[in-house]
């Protein structure tokens, strides 16, 4: 009897994490809010990183002057997976969200490198039923 106690117990206490892990998570993407379009801070040439798909992947291109990167993304836990088309070799960069419109990646080639969210000036309009 104490043993279908305590599992029942520990299986409560695990539900109640998985949850709160769950919703840590999707605050934390939906804080990141990722697809779009990023601009490198301070770089010259400008380079411009663009993400679309889903808040957690996707397809990204990179612009760099005349260069041209693009391929598949996706987050894996706190960090960022990009897999470049060509090559397909998967990349981890540590990802960090500096504040609204403003993230961090560091990694190989990519070492503490900041960008900011590239205003949008498109503003929806509401239609009145």
């Amino acid at each position: 009897m104490i043993f279908l106690v305590a599992g029942v117990a520990a299986m409560a206490v695990l539900g109640i994490w998985l949850m709160r892990a769950r919703t840590s998570r999707r605050r934390w993407l939906a804080e990141l809010n990722l697809p779009g379009i990023w601009d490198l801070e301070d770089a010259s040439p400008p380079a411009v990183l663009e993400f679309s798909g889903t808040p957690e992947e996707g397809h990204y291109v990179v612009r760099s002057g005349p260069e041209v990167e693009e391929g598949a993304w996706r987050i894996a836990g706190r960090d960022i997976v990009l897999v470049p088309e060509p090559d397909a070799q998967p990349v981890q960069f540590e990802l960090r969200v500096f504040g609204p419109g403003s993230i961090g990646i560091h990694g190989p080639g990519r070492e503490r490198q900041v960008y900011v969210r590239r205003g949008d000036n498109v503003v929806p309009i509401h239609r009145r039923s």
